[in-house]
């Protein structure tokens, strides 16, 4: 899986470098908004998959730029 994820609950996705900005503007689009936005995505092979997230249902969203140190980690 790539650096860069989206975490729902107990769901984590890949995001390519290049769908970062994307991926992290329609999900703030479908929160905000309640609707459902198709997301392109990686699943844990690394694999390109497509995903539906419906900001009406959805309370919290994270997107992990995937930066260091870790919050869990010393640098």
């Amino acid at each position: 899986m790539s650096g860069k994820q989206l975490i729902v609950g107990d769901s984590h996705w890949g995001i390519a470098d290049e769908d970062a900005f994307e991926v992290a503007k329609k999900v703030q689009d479908a929160l905000a908004n309640g609707t459902v936005a198709d997301l392109d995505l990686l699943n844990d092979a690394g694999q390109p998959v497509k995903v539906f997230f419906n900001g009406k249902v959805v309370a919290t969203a994270v997107i992990d730029n995937g930066g260091d140190p870790r919050p869990s980690e010393y640098s």
